[in-house]
């Protein structure tokens, strides 16, 4: 967004940001997700437990795990809005 002039925020301009932005949210949900799982694929974490099910009872599964269910959560509602934006932004053209 380095040295626009303001007659460059243009509707298409405006979507494609908006879209890339989307896009970005998804990656860092998939990163934290990816970066999670790590944690709990690491043997030395898993050596402290006699199973995986010990490990998951105690500590819970990835799919339970509340940051990243709300980091989902809020992901999917930003990308949401933005595709609300985006439709609005086009039937306003």
């Amino acid at each position: 967004m380095k040295n626009r002039e303001p007659e460059d925020l243009t509707e298409a301009f405006i979507a494609e940001t908006l879209e890339e932005s989307a896009r970005t949210a998804q990656k860092l949900l998939e990163l934290a997700f990816r970066s999670r799982k790590k944690d709990y694929d690491n043997p030395f974490r898993q050596a402290t437990y006699r199973s995986i099910e010990e490990m998951n009872s105690v500590v819970g599964s990835i799919e339970d795990n509340s940051f990243l269910n709300d980091f989902r959560q809020e992901t999917d509602a930003y990308c949401r809005e933005v595709g609300e934006l985006i439709k609005s932004l086009k039937s306003e053209a």
